[in-house]
This record gives C-alpha cells, structure tokens and sequence, in this order.
C-alpha cells in the first residue's frame, strides 16, 4: 500500500510540474507569443503565412479652400505649387501626377488627411472623400467584367475582348464564365481598383465606355500571386515556424531529471523497507524456533 501511494503522490507532482510547464509563455522568432494552456505541447505547427498589404493606389483629395492632395510613395502630399484646389476638374488633375489616367474613381473609404491653406504652413486634419486615378492597363492577369444590358468582357494578355458570342450577359455566374477562357480557375476576386472599358450593347454594334468593376479569374499557379493584381499594391509574406523556447527545454529537462530523482529514492526507499522487512521475518522465524 505504501508503494502505490508513494506512485500516486509522484504522479500527482508530475501532473502540478507538467500544468506549470503547459502555462509557459512560448516565444517565437519573430517576437510574438502565445501560451500552452490545454496541456498539447506538440511543436510541429503548420507553416502560418502573414499578409501585410500597401496600398500605393494613385489618389487623390480636395477640400474647398485648401491646397489639393495627392497620394505618392506611401504618403499624402500637399501641391507643392501651394495653389491648385478643387476647382480643377479630377480627372485633369490625376493626370498631373500620373499622365496616363483615364478615369478618376471614388473609393468606399474616406482617409485623415492633412490639408493646408494657400500661402500657410497651419495644417488642417480630416477625414476626407478620396478619388482613384484609374490609369490605362498594364496588366495582364486573367480578369472578366460585367455591365448589365451589355456584353461581357474578358482581358487577354492585357486587352479587353467583347464575347464574340455576342449575347453573354450579366446573367451567367462569375467563376463559370472565368473558366470558359480560363479552364483552370478555382476562384474569383474582385480587383480594388475599377477599369475604364469599351462595352457593347447586345443586339446592336453601339457602344459605350464604361468605369467597371473587374473580377479576377485566380487558377491554380494564378493563386501565389492572386494579390498582385494591380501595380497599387505590394504584398510581403512572412513566415512564422513555431519552434520549442531555450527556456522550455531548460525545464522540460530539469522536469526529467525531478523524475529521475523522484523514482530513485523512492526505489531506495522500497529497498530499504524490503530490507527491514527481511530482518523482522528473520528475527521472527529465529524466536518461533
């Protein structure tokens, strides 16, 4: 009986050792943490892969009375010629910065900006409506665009192509259209920022331009650069591997060697009671004698 209390008692402070073990804050190589608290200390983690996207999009922002803004190199930046506000037209203003605009376009979210007034160096932040220089198209990724009422377009190799069916519409679900010029796509993604694009009118050869939503037919060697869809953005990928800390394999092995001792003297003291134990039968069986 002694014995098996003796086990239980090991078993109970290795239990309170591996709790305190399972609690440790694991570092990782990029600095970040997390704790073990469910007691799974296994280490051979998937591969977590971290996006960090820039947005560079050509913008620009007015607000009457103040000096324009344009978005250039990860900052906005005040006309440096202190004059031009919002009384120029947009579309002539992107092309001031970027000379091959074709369409300016508001985007959804609005940005703090900082705006000064002519002739002053006081800056004045707010968050502002911000317009998207559409530029010409250099960009050859597979991508389909829809206009209701007209004919569905596709771009390939950096043109955009009308259905030469003549009657594809709107209708016709996004990714099955991918893979009618695209066999291979798995998904499709809408690019951030819009086109302008020549569509035609079913039934009829008019025509007319159009500042349209594009859609990315992503396959499968497409999909690692799925996100470089536009000049506009830059993706970095970090990869984190989760691996075991100096500091857990310090007491993971002094938790071994607890162990260790632990079983040794409680196999000495066995011994010793299995000693006494001898002696005591021996004196025993000497006086029955």
């Amino acid at each position: 009986m002694k014995r098996y209390g003796l086990m239980l008692s090991l078993l109970f402070i290795s239990g309170l050792l591996a709790g305190c073990i399972d609690d440790l804050d694991h570092a990782h190589e990029d600095g970040t943490k997390h704790t073990h608290e469910d007691g799974n200390m296994e280490h051979n983690h998937i591969v977590i892969e971290e996006e960090i996207y820039f947005d560079d999009t050509p913008r620009i922002s007015y607000w009457t009375g103040k000096v324009n803004n344009h978005y250039a190199n990860g900052t906005w930046i005040s006309d440096p010629d202190d004059t031009s506000g919002s009384d120029i037209e947009m579309l002539e203003y992107c092309k001031k910065w970027w000379p091959d605009s074709v369409d300016v376009s508001l985007r959804t979210d609005k940005e703090s900006i900082s705006f000064k007034k002519s002739g002053e160096s006081t800056e004045y932040a707010e968050e502002r409506a911000v317009y998207e220089c559409v530029r010409e198209s250099q960009n050859v990724n597979p991508r389909i665009t829809y206009w209701p009422g007209m004919i569905n377009q596709h771009n390939m190799n950096g043109t955009w192509i009308s259905d030469p069916d003549e009657m594809s519409g709107a209708n016709i679900d996004m990714l099955e259209y991918c893979k009618k010029w695209w066999p291979e796509t798995i998904s499709v993604k809408l690019q951030r920022h819009s086109e302008l694009i020549e569509f035609k009118q079913q039934g009829n050869n008019a025509t007319n331009n159009h500042s349209s939503e594009v859609y990315l037919c992503i396959g499968i060697k497409d999909n690692a650069k799925s996100s470089d869809y536009s000049n506009s953005l830059l993706r970095t990928t970090s990869t984190v591997i989760v691996q075991i800390s100096t500091s857990e394999v310090i007491i993971i092995t002094s938790f071994i060697w607890i162990l260790f001792t632990l079983f040794m003297v409680a196999g000495k003291f066995e011994y010793r009671n299995y000693q006494a134990n001898k002696m005591i039968d021996k004196v025993v069986f000497e006086e029955e004698e």
